[in-house]
């Protein structure tokens, strides 16, 4: 049963070769237009049918063949794209949800270490997140455990079966999706004292930074040896009916801090020990956490200002070089910053007559040439940086 009282309900998949412009699960409306950008990108767009806010984009990097692939989720439906190489956008999957108020809110992928497929996982609303095998097309497991929504899904990047989520019931849960435990809650006496919106784990994932609607940062240690030993005993271990996993409760973070942002901050992300966040003050901040000076000191780099973005839910994007940052506003323009810069303004801003509604996420593909930009309207956008 979920939190509300209702049961759980499968997900189904369209494929593509059944999806006309004459079906009902997505209205292939595409254009090719140029941007108010100094690069002239070339603008392909599709607006799906659902009506629902767009509120995650992600493409999938956990191999080199599926470079142009990514994904959009909003409502009850993700929707698997291609990139092509003609500038256009091709659906080649469509998942929706049989619970017709599910709605997604944040998608992650990995890969399945033993068949070479490509999972991704989902969540939102309902606080379940299902995990999809993209090859066999179904879901191959179900975490149920959080008491809210869930916000944000990050996998490890060294263990491709770790999970991280993020959720409303103001915890951090670590999962392993091989074998389908919760390994570790990270809440309690010093955790978050309100919803969790965004979190991103380091390269060698030794920690993890998350942030909330409580206005704090925190950093959480990965490789104590309470959370290792039950990383280890979640492969080893057998799960008797009986006797449910000892999931560790880890309720003190490494480093916390209030004193970057004074509102929700909506995103995080880790750049080496550095760290990127944006709150909703018009302004995505690069800073670094300075304990030496105080326990939640911290040291501003620099402040990369944006106009018209004092809503929350509004996600920066990353290149996988971790140089180029882009984040949309309400207006539906995307400010694209050099994060090595010196300078605080953008490289540019790109626009479209058509893309008037909050762009809520923007992703990179692997070579940063290729971005997507997901918004309220149901729009994907792809901008090719040339």
């Amino acid at each position: 049963m979920t939190d509300h009282g209702q049961q759980q309900v499968p997900m189904s998949c369209i494929e593509s070769s059944h999806i006309s412009e004459n079906t009902p699960s997505l209205n292939g409306d595409c254009a090719h237009k140029k941007a108010s950008c100094s690069n002239n990108p070339t603008v392909p767009y599709v607006k799906e049918d659902h009506g629902k806010a767009l509120y995650c984009v992600s493409f999938c990097h956990v191999a080199e063949m599926y470079d142009q692939v990514f994904a959009a989720a909003g409502g009850n439906r993700i929707t698997v794209y291609e990139c092509l190489p003609d500038g256009g956008l091709d659906v080649l999957q469509v998942y929706c949800d049989g619970d017709q108020e599910e709605q997604f809110f944040t998608i992650a992928w990995t890969i399945d270490m033993l068949g070479g497929s490509p999972l991704l996982a989902a969540a939102g609303y309902r606080g379940h997140i299902k995990v999809l095998d993209c090859v066999t097309q179904s879901i191959i497991v179900v975490l149920s455990g959080h008491g809210n929504s869930v916000n944000e899904l990050k996998f490890h990047p060294v263990d491709p079966s770790l999970l991280l989520s993020a959720s409303k019931d103001e915890s951090i849960r670590l999962w392993n999706t091989l074998t389908g435990v919760c390994v570790s809650i990270f809440a309690g006496h010093l955790g978050h004292r309100d919803e969790v919106l965004s979190l991103d784990v380091h390269l060698t994932g030794a920690c993890f930074v998350s942030s909330g609607m409580d206005n704090t940062i925190k950093i959480w240690d990965l490789e104590d040896s309470v959370v290792q030993d039950a990383i280890e005993r979640s492969y080893k271990e057998p799960r008797p009916k009986d006797r449910p996993f000892d999931t560790k409760l880890i309720q003190f973070p490494a480093f916390a801090t209030s004193r970057i942002h004074a509102d929700y901050v909506d995103c995080v992300r880790l750049i080496g020990d550095l760290i990127l966040s944006k709150s909703t003050e018009n302004k995505v901040i690069f800073w670094k956490p300075n304990p030496s000076r105080g326990k939640d000191s911290v040291t501003i780099l620099r402040e990369f200002q944006h106009k018209d973005a004092e809503l929350w839910f509004l996600k920066f994007g990353l290149d996988t070089q971790l140089e180029m940052l882009a984040v949309g506003n309400k207006k539906g323009v995307i400010s694209i910053f050099d994060v090595d810069s010196e300078s605080e303004r953008p490289l540019c801003k790109l626009s479209h007559s058509r893309c008037k509604s909050t762009i809520r996420q923007t992703c990179f593909s692997r070579k940063g040439n290729t971005m997507i930009a997901c918004a309220d309207d149901s729009v994907v956008w792809r901008w090719d940086l040339v």
